[in-house]
């Protein structure tokens, strides 16, 4: 009996490669596409044979995300969960999901699951390949052996940690012999000081001593408000690094991070953020330029890729960065938003999880602001009209991190966030 053209394998290879199951969607914001989920093609196609179905199936299940498998029964997904590859969750995870043991990707979000419902499903999928690891948002130190059996991850980004000490060194020695892109935010701890260790005989240890990444080709760090992080001694220890992203502050070397990153002599991209008024993008690329002095042959400077963000830009960057012209191919230089010096109102949104709202470090903006003002600004005693269920319990000293944001904004005399009313101390409310 003569095969039916339908279930020829090379025919439906043909057929997969034109599924649209995750067709993209509008850019309603450049830097995250819109991916659309359309499964009724899908289905069709598995209701045409056994064969359809079996060689479908999986490949339906090979992404799971909250958006799509939100109302998908228990039962079903846990009959199905072997099939899953990537595993996304930034809500409450269901039950099935939870005992996932072939995942190749994994993105965690700090409400996920309890802390060690987290670390039990990472440290069952020893296969990852890409782990994106949002932390409880609370002084939570890294757990080394979280990460002892991820011998094939190529892709890790943490953020919310506390890394002291060795910790985070730990953690990047049980997976250096496969990383290759390495994304570190929010990590309290790891200080250029807090990195060092003093021995019996009075001598310091750097605890990156013996610590070598052979196989990253990226990392990239942000600095967030009271978080203090040096990267230079990471970077030192990337020789083969081709891109870096980094956040410039007051407590970073310039100088020593840039010798760090002439001893990557592969670097090819370099994106620098300053949070600061104190020009360190141009004293940083100055120094890396050995003050406009190229060696002849040299290699260390073959920068195909700029891209800087600050609050302003100077004739002295722009001619500094010119110094780079005759290899780059890539320049993109941002003015950040706090450069509008003449902002007056300013609103934001904060949605608090539930573990921030119970827990025991949590405050109200009523009690925060109980003893006076803080750095300035006093509530609003009338909650505006919008404010509802927004006005929820936040980590205590968060009020202290927004308002120290804001304070080089001296025209800023309202801000709005999560429905409650903040003034600056000296100006008129009721005139606002």
């Amino acid at each position: 009996m003569p095969t039916h053209p339908l279930e020829l394998p090379e025919i439906l290879v043909r057929v997969g490669h034109f599924l649209p199951l995750w067709p993209q969607g509008l850019l309603l914001v450049p830097e995250y596409p819109t991916m659309r989920f359309s499964l009724r093609t899908v289905l069709s196609c598995i209701l045409v044979s056994k064969l359809w179905h079996q060689t479908l199936v999986p490949v339906l299940w090979t992404i799971c995300t909250y958006q799509v498998m939100k109302r998908v029964p228990e039962d079903v997904a846990l009959r199905h969960r072997h099939f899953i590859r990537l595993l996304e969750w930034r809500t409450e995870l269901p039950l099935p999901f939870h005992i996932c043991t072939n995942l190749v990707e994994l993105i965690l979000s700090s409400n996920t699951l309890q802390l060690d419902a987290q670390r039990a499903l990472v440290r069952s999928n020893p296969g990852l390949k890409i782990l994106r690891w949002n932390g409880p948002r609370v002084k939570v130190i890294i757990e080394p052996q979280d990460y002892a059996n991820l011998k094939r991850i190529r892709a890790l980004s943490i953020s919310q940690w506390i890394g002291s000490g060795d910790i985070l060194i730990r953690v990047l020695k049980a997976v250096a012999g496969s990383l290759v892109n390495l994304e570190l935010e929010w990590i309290g701890g790891i200080s250029s000081a807090e990195l060092v260790a003093e021995t019996s005989s009075g001598r310091d240890v750097k605890y990156t001593d013996g610590l070598v990444l052979p196989c990253l080709e990226s990392f990239t760090s942000s600095h967030r408000i009271l978080r203090v992080f040096d990267p230079t001694d990471l970077v030192q220890c990337c020789p083969n690094l081709k891109s870096c992203g980094l956040t410039l502050t007051d407590e970073i070397d310039i100088k020593r991070l840039s010798d760090a990153l002439l001893g990557c002599p592969k670097l090819e991209t370099l994106a620098v953020r300053d949070y600061t008024q104190s020009q360190l993008v141009e004293v940083l690329f100055r120094n890396l330029s050995r003050d406009g002095q190229q060696p002849q042959g040299s290699k260390k400077h073959n920068l195909v890729s700029i891209t800087v963000s600050q609050i302003a830009v100077s004739k002295d960057l722009v001619s500094t960065i010119l110094l780079y012209a005759p290899t780059l191919k890539h320049l993109r230089i941002m003015v950040q938003s706090w450069g509008c010096r003449g902002i007056e109102q300013l609103s934001l949104d904060f949605a608090p999880t539930r573990h921030e709202c119970d827990h025991e470090d949590s405050v109200s903006a009523e009690e925060a602001f109980k003893d006076g003002p803080v750095l300035g600004w006093n509530l609003f005693p009338k909650p505006t009209a919008r404010a509802g269920s927004f006005m929820r319990k936040l980590m205590k000293g968060f009020y202290k991190d927004v308002f120290e944001a804001v304070q080089g904004l001296e025209q800023l005399r309202v801000v709005r966030l999560n429905g409650l009313k903040f003034v600056r101390v000296g100006h008129n409310s009721s005139a606002l």
